[in-house]
């Protein structure tokens, strides 16, 4: 019996009937190029299984953000805070400031107290910066209205992550979320001030 080699990287076995190359592809080949290098049509039953999967996630995310635009609403300020007094601060400056900052927090779920830190001082201010915001936050009786569990200001730490990561990967450059978020607080205040 011939086994079938992949007809992408022609090493590995082609286990996928592949319809829009019409031939057998890889799991591998299959799951990377799929609906990038390779154009999968509507009746693909892998592509037609990843979209419901992105669907789903995406349906997910937006009702964790709506949930808690709250306390989205003081990471991205205290972000945009951090931008001004570090001008060259990227998006990955950005995305490792709440890698520490997540870190912290689900080691003071598991009982320990840990401070995870950066020698980089703008990734060390974003992470300093968000956590004195959302300790105020968590305390009772500061006047800022519902209490936010831990696992709440975690779960909403990990999804800005997430959306910071994604929309570099759409829209490049090493700044793109952090222009986008400059850009949306310059229309708020336009909106404010009643400029078109």
């Amino acid at each position: 019996m011939v086994r079938n080699l992949c007809i992408v990287c022609n090493r590995r076995r082609g286990k996928r009937w592949c319809p829009a190359l019409n031939d057998y592809i890889c799991s591998y080949c299959c799951g990377s190029k799929r609906g990038e290098e390779i154009r999968c049509p509507s009746n693909c039953p892998y592509w037609a299984r990843d979209e419901r999967r992105k669907a789903a996630r995406q349906e997910s995310s937006e009702q964790l953000l709506s949930e808690n635009k709250d306390i989205l609403a003081y990471i991205l300020a205290t972000i945009l805070e951090v931008k001004k007094r570090f001008p060259d601060l990227r998006d990955d400056d950005v995305k490792e400031g709440l890698t520490l900052l997540i870190k912290t927090y689900e080691t003071r779920e598991k009982g320990l107290i840990y401070e995870f830190k950066s020698p980089v001082p703008q990734v060390t201010a974003i992470s300093y910066q968000l956590g004195r915001v959302l300790e105020a936050r968590m305390k009772e009786g500061e006047g800022y209205g519902e209490r936010p569990s831990l696992r709440r200001v975690i779960s909403t730490l990990k999804e800005t992550l997430t959306r910071i990561s994604s929309y570099g990967e759409s829209s490049g450059g090493p700044t793109a979320f952090l222009d986008y978020l400059s850009e949306l607080e310059r229309e708020e205040r336009r909106k404010k001030m009643g400029l078109p």
